[in-house]
C-alpha cells in the first residue's frame, strides 16, 4: 500500500520504497511488458498494410474586378480545400476508380486518412494513405478531375435555378409596387386628405391670432392696472394709453413679441420700490402727433405764462384771469379727451375678450384635423418607403442578373495536377521498428501503471505510519510472521524460548506503559481487533506473559465467551471459567489457572482437573489465566450485568496487571461493554489483511462507547518482503533476516 503523505520533494526514502515495491511486482510487470509485445506481434501479423502517395496541384488565383468568386462563392483558398476535402467528391472519386461505397465506408475499408492542404508557393499537396497500391497512385489525379467536374456542374444548375427564381420574383415584384402605387392613391382618396389640408390651412392662423389676441389682453390688463393707481393725472393716463396703443400694433406685426419695447411715451419704472412712472411727452416731438398732445404742450405753455405773470401781476388782475380761463377750458379739453379714449379701451378690450374666446372655440377643431393630418401623413410616408424598398430589391435583383451573366465565363481560381511527388511500391505501415518502439513504451507504461494502481488502491493496512498518521493511534510495536517456529508454538513448553519474540513483546510493554497517563497504569488492558483471525488471542498470552517476566502478578482473562481458546492455547480445562463465575455458578478461586513452572516442563493444575495442562517457559509463577467457561450466544448479556464491573473490581486489588482478550469489535457489542471497565484497549491489526475502513470502523464504534485507546500492534508482519524490510529496519534488522515468511496452510487461527 502507497503511503498518501504530502511532501514538497522525493526523498531517498520514497526512491528506495517505490524500488521495493517494483521488486514486489517484478513478474507482474514482466508479464505486462510480455502482454504489450505479444499484441504489437498480433498487430503487425493482422493489420492491413498501408501505402502512402503525394501529389502536386498547381493552384492559381487572379483577382478579378467580378469573377466567379463574387457570384459562386466557391474560388476561395478555404472554399477549394474545403470541397477537395468534402465527403461528396471523394464518393465521386471513387466511384469513377470502380469502387461503389459511402464515405464512412470509403475511410474504413479502402483508405485510412488523407490530407489537402497549401505549400510554401501556395501550390495543393494530396497526401493519401489507402489499402491499395492502385488507390495510392490514381486517386490524386481522379479527385482533382472529379473536383472540377462538380464545380461546372454545380455552378451551371445554380446558374438556371438563379435565372428562374430572379426572373419569377422580378415579376412579383413589379405587380407588388404596381399594388402599392394603386394603394396610396386609394388611401388618399379613401381619407379625403385634400379636404383635411384646406380645412387646416384655413384654421392654421387660429393659434397664432389667439396668441396674440391673448398677449394684448394682457397689455390691456397692465394697463389698466396702471390707470388705477392713485396719483395720475389726466396726462399720465393719456400717455399711458397711447403706449398701450403703440404695443397693440406692436403685438399685431409680431406675434412672437411677447413683452413690448418701451416706446416713447411709455411706462418707464422711476425705481425699484416706487408704483409711479413718470411721462415726458413734450420732451420729443414726432409727426403723428394726437389731439391731447397739443392740449398738454398748450396747458404747459399756458402754466410757464401764468407763472411768469405771476411775478408781476396779482390773481385777479385781468391777464391773470384771462390766462386762469384759457388754462381751464384746456384741462376740460384733455378731460374730454381721457372719457373718450377710455371708452375706446372698454370697447377695444370687450371686442378682444370675444374674439379670444371664439378662437379658444375654434383651436380643438384645429387640434384635431392638425393629429387627423400627421397620422394620415405617416401612414402615406410608409407608401413611399414601401415603394422605395420594392425598387431597391428591384434594382438589387437586376445587378445580381448582370453580375451573374458577366462574371459566369471569368474563372477566378485554376486547378492542374502535374504530378505525384512521392509513391511507394511497398507499405508504409506497419512498421516494424515504430511498433517495438510504442509497444515497448506501453509495455513499460502498463508495467509501472498497473502495480502503482493496485498498491494505490489497496486499503490493507501494512504500515506502522501510516495507521499512526490516519487513525491519530500510536504504534505499540510490531509482531513478525515466523515459519520455524510459529507465535502458537512458542508458548508451549517445550518450545525453545525466542529471544526476538521475548524483545518484541518487551518493547510493546514498554511502549504501553511509557503511553500510560499515569505510573502503573493501564492497569486493566483489553487486546481486540477488528475483524476475526487477527491473532489478537496470541498477542494477548505473549503480552501476559511478557508482564509475568517483569515480575508483576498478571491476570489473562478470556473474555470471548463465545468462542474463547486461550485454554488450548495453555493446554488446561474450560470449565470453571468466567460464564460460571458471572453467572453465579462457581466461586471466583475455582476459576484461576495458576501458570507456573515445575521443573520437568509440565504445569500443576490448582483446579483439579484431570486433564494436562502445559507450563509456559518462564512463567515464574506470575501469570495466572481466567478461562472463557461455558460458550454462550448471550453472552453481551451476562458481560452487560453488574457482576463484571464488580468482578473488575475486585481483580484490580488482587492483580498488578489484567490482560483481558475480547471478541472482534464488528459485529459484536461484547467489547464496547468490556472497554468501560478497561484501562486502555489495544487494537491488533493483522498486517496486508485487515482493511483500513475495518480498522476505522471499529476505532469509531469504541470511541463512541468512550474508549481510551492505549495504542494498537500490528501484527503476523511480513519481514521478509523487501517492502517491510526496507521500512522497518530500525526494528532489530540483524535478525529479522533470519525469519522466513509462514505457508497460507501453516498459518494458525486465534
Amino acid at each position: 500500500m502507497i503511503l498518501r503523505r504530502k511532501k514538497n520533494a522525493i526523498s531517498d526514502a520514497d526512491i528506495m520504497m517505490y524500488l521495493a515495491l517494483a521488486l514486489k511486482h517484478l513478474r507482474l510487470m514482466v508479464l505486462l511488458f510480455a502482454f504489450a509485445l505479444t499484441l504489437g506481434l498480433v498487430y503487425y501479423c493482422y493489420a492491413r498494410p498501408v501505402y502512402h502517395s503525394k501529389a502536386l496541384v498547381r493552384y492559381h488565383t487572379l483577382e478579378q474586378p467580378l469573377d466567379t468568386e463574387k457570384v459562386f462563392r466557391d474560388a476561395s483558398d478555404r472554399a477549394v480545400l474545403r470541397e477537395l476535402r468534402a465527403p461528396h467528391i471523394m464518393v465521386r472519386t471513387a466511384r469513377r476508380l470502380g469502387i461503389q461505397a459511402t464515405e464512412r465506408e470509403l475511410m474504413k475499408k479502402y483508405i485510412k486518412k488523407i490530407r489537402v492542404e497549401f505549400d510554401s508557393e501556395r501550390n495543393i499537396i494530396i497526401e493519401i494513405w489507402p489499402y491499395s497500391h492502385a488507390l495510392a497512385r490514381d486517386w490524386a489525379e481522379t479527385m482533382v478531375q472529379e473536383y472540377l467536374q462538380h464545380r461546372d456542374e454545380r455552378r451551371a444548375e445554380r446558374m438556371r435555378k438563379t435565372w428562374q427564381q430572379f426572373t419569377n420574383d422580378m415579376q412579383e415584384l413589379r405587380l407588388r409596387m404596381d399594388a402599392v402605387f394603386n394603394e396610396k392613391f386609394d388611401f388618399r382618396d379613401s381619407n379625403e386628405l385634400t379636404r383635411i389640408l384646406i380645412d387646416l390651412n384655413r384654421l392654421k392662423e387660429v393659434p397664432r391670432q389667439l396668441y396674440t389676441v391673448k398677449h394684448q389682453l394682457a397689455i390691456m390688463d397692465q394697463t389698466r392696472e396702471a390707470l388705477q393707481t392713485p396719483g395720475r393725472d389726466t396726462v399720465s393716463k393719456l400717455s399711458l394709453l397711447a403706449a398701450m396703443d403703440r404695443d397693440l400694433e406692436e403685438t399685431q406685426l409680431s406675434a412672437r413679441q411677447i413683452i413690448p419695447q418701451v416706446n416713447i411715451g411709455a411706462i418707464v419704472p422711476k425705481d425699484d420700490s416706487a408704483n409711479g412712472v413718470v411721462v415726458q411727452p413734450y420732451m420729443i416731438s414726432s409727426p403723428n402727433q394726437k389731439p391731447w398732445e397739443e392740449l398738454d404742450r398748450e396747458r404747459r405753455r399756458l402754466q410757464q405764462l401764468a407763472q411768469d405773470l405771476g411775478r408781476t401781476y396779482l390773481p385777479r388782475h385781468p391777464k391773470m384771469l384771462d390766462v386762469q380761463k384759457r388754462l381751464d377750458a384746456v384741462n376740460r379739453s384733455l378731460e374730454l379727451e381721457l372719457d373718450a379714449a377710455m371708452s375706446r379701451f372698454n370697447l377695444q378690450y370687450a371686442a378682444l375678450v370675444d374674439k379670444a374666446a371664439q378662437l379658444e372655440q375654434k383651436l380643438p377643431e384645429y387640434d384635431q384635423l392638425t393629429r387627423r393630418y400627421q397620422r394620415y401623413q405617416q401612414e402615406y410616408a410608409h407608401f413611399d418607403s414601401g415603394q422605395l424598398a420594392w425598387n431597391k430589391m428591384y434594382d438589387e435583383m437586376s445587378r445580381r442578373l448582370n453580375a451573374l451573366d458577366f462574371g459566369a465565363e471569368r474563372e477566378r481560381a485554376e486547378l492542374q495536377f502535374m504530378e505525384l511527388l512521392e509513391i511507394r511500391d511497398q507499405p508504409v505501415s506497419p512498421n516494424r521498428l515504430k511498433l517495438v518502439i510504442y509497444f515497448s513504451l506501453l509495455g513499460l507504461a502498463l508495467a509501472i501503471a498497473i502495480p502503482f494502481f493496485i498498491e494505490y488502491v489497496d486499503s490493507r493496512v501494512s504500515d506502522v505510519d501510516q495507521v499512526e498518521e490516519t487513525l491519530r493511534l500510536r504504534g505499540l510495536g510490531v509482531v513478525p510472521k515466523l515459519v520455524e517456529s510459529p507465535m502458537e508454538e512458542l508458548l508451549l513448553p517445550h518450545a525453545k524460548p525466542d529471544h526476538h519474540v521475548t524483545e518484541n513483546f518487551r518493547l510493546i510493554r514498554t511502549n504501553l506503559i511509557m503511553n500510560a497517563d499515569s505510573p502503573g497504569l493501564p492497569q486493566v488492558i483489553v487486546v481486540t481487533s477488528a475483524m476475526p483471525q487477527e491473532g489478537k488471542t496470541v498477542v494477548a498470552a505473549h503480552l501476559a506473559m511478557s508482564f509475568a517476566r517483569k515480575g508483576e502478578r498478571t491476570l489473562l482473562v478470556d473474555a470471548d465467551l463465545r468462542r474463547g481458546r486461550l485454554h488450548r492455547l495453555f493446554g488446561y480445562p474450560n470449565r470453571p471459567g468466567l460464564s460460571e463465575v458471572l453467572a453465579g455458578q462457581h466461586p471466583l478461586e475455582s476459576a484461576f489457572r495458576p501458570v507456573h513452572s515445575n521443573g520437568n516442563g509440565h504445569s500443576a493444575d490448582t483446579s483439579g482437573a484431570s486433564e494436562s495442562a502445559l507450563i509456559p517457559p518462564n512463567g515464574n509463577g506470575h501469570l495466572t489465566l481466567l478461562t472463557c467457561g461455558k460458550h454462550m450466544q448471550w453472552a453481551s448479556e451476562l458481560l452487560d450485568s453488574q457482576a463484571f464491573p464488580k468482578l473488575i473490581s475486585e481483580l484490580r486489588q488482587r492483580f498488578d496487571r489484567i490482560i483481558v482478550d475480547t471478541p472482534p469489535v464488528l459485529g459484536l457489542s461484547e467489547t464496547a461493554i468490556i472497554q468501560r471497565s478497561a484501562d486502555g484497549v489495544v487494537l491488533v491489526i493483522w498486517s496486508e489483511y485487515t482493511a483500513m475502513r475495518n480498522v476505522k470502523t471499529a476505532i469509531q464504534m469504541l470511541q463512541t462507547n468512550g474508549a481510551k485507546f492505549a495504542g494498537f500492534i500490528l501484527n503476523r508482519l511480513d519481514f521478509t518482503a523487501l517492502t517491510n524490510r526496507y521500512r522497518y529496519f530500525y526494528y532489530s534488522p540483524y535478525y529479522y533476516r533470519s525469519y522466513k515468511a509462514i505457508p497460507p496452510s501453516a498459518e494458525s487461527v486465534s
